[in-house]
């Protein structure tokens, strides 16, 4: 993992990692192969919240599609006369929590059954001079180099995102109601891990429970109508909240926090990311790049002619010279 401590890295080229990079590696990671180690049956509660002509499509970025629509149906029924049930919201949170819980049981006893094998060609592509944002959850990267920004979480830490990427925030929308925009998500894995730091060997299992439920009380309590301060107040760890409200903004500049300056990269390597997932995300980098010369999208056997042109045509807004290569 990245060491965060040194002085600024000169890194001028970035590589944008996301699940077919565990895929091209023989690891069983995406969303069908979850479901169906899993089973049909444990995914019929969330399913029954979507129509049959939604409730279809077997990659990640479907399922993060798919969630969007179920709370846009949630919003909708909340601003209309419907109204939204008292428990409607809470019972689907405690089901997406569940298969968050699953999804990394699944991927830790993935990751010890398959070998790990080398691919050269990636070899090639990652060097001392390239940082990695890494979307997956497994340390697979680590194996071509230590400058790994772990953006969702990872599998060492327990602790990951999942949810979607807004293509417009509600703002008007509880704090249950979007606490799986991957943005609020982020904000709470750098919550998690700013404990980690803070605490560090005296954080034992049940403070670290009793922070993390102090930090959704505090963040459930925000809204229009409500007093936030005054509710750090009862919080058994309110004083320690406090002095991290005004974090959220800082540590989200990549730059300070990762020690890396998005200016001086001129290379991009996409390897196994299907860009639509991270869309608003990676529009926010690619602003900052301005020195960005070359931008290479690996592909693979049987990948079609429309899901590569898609990856390629967003990026020819940033730069002219888009390649091609295989894994």
């Amino acid at each position: 993992m990245m060491n965060t401590k040194d002085k600024k890295n000169i890194f001028t080229k970035l590589a944008i990692i996301g699940n077919g990079f565990d895929l091209a590696h023989g690891y069983k990671t995406s969303y069908s192969d979850f479901v169906g180690s899993i089973g049909e049956k444990f995914f019929s509660a969330f399913r029954s919240y979507l129509s049959p002509r939604d409730a279809t499509g077997t990659a990640w970025h479907n399922f993060e599609e798919q969630v969007e629509l179920i709370f846009e149906t949630f919003f909708q029924k909340m601003c209309s006369d419907e109204g939204l049930g008292d428990d409607e919201l809470t019972n689907f949170n405690r089901i997406f929590e569940d298969i968050k819980e699953e999804l990394v049981v699944y991927l830790e006893k993935e990751i010890d059954r398959a070998t790990f094998t080398k691919n050269k060609n990636i070899q090639r592509y990652l060097d001392i001079h390239t940082v990695a944002l890494n979307f997956n959850y497994t340390l697979t990267a680590e194996n071509y180099t230590q400058n790994v920004v772990y953006l969702h979480g990872s599998l060492r830490e327990k602790e990951i995102v999942l949810g979607y990427d807004p293509q417009k925030a509600d703002c008007l929308a509880p704090y249950e109601m979007i606490r799986w925009f991957k943005p609020i998500e982020r904000r709470r894995l750098d919550f998690t891990r700013k404990v980690r730091r803070d605490w560090g060997k005296n954080l034992s299992d049940q403070t670290y429970d009793e922070l993390c439920e102090d930090y959704e009380m505090f963040m459930n309590s925000m809204g229009p109508d409500s007093s936030p301060m005054d509710e750090l107040e009862r919080l058994k760890h309110g004083q320690y909240l406090s002095e991290i409200i005004g974090m959220h903004e800082r540590i989200r500049n990549l730059e300070r926090q990762y020690n890396v300056n998005f200016d001086q990269i001129n290379e991009i390597i996409v390897i196994g990311h299907s860009i639509k997932s991270d869309l608003n995300f990676l529009k926010h980098i690619l602003e900052k790049m301005t020195s960005l010369k070359r931008v290479v999208i690996f592909s693979f056997i049987g990948e079609t002619k429309e899901s590569w042109e898609s990856k390629a045509s967003f990026f020819c807004s940033y730069c002219s010279n888009v390649e091609k290569v295989m894994y």
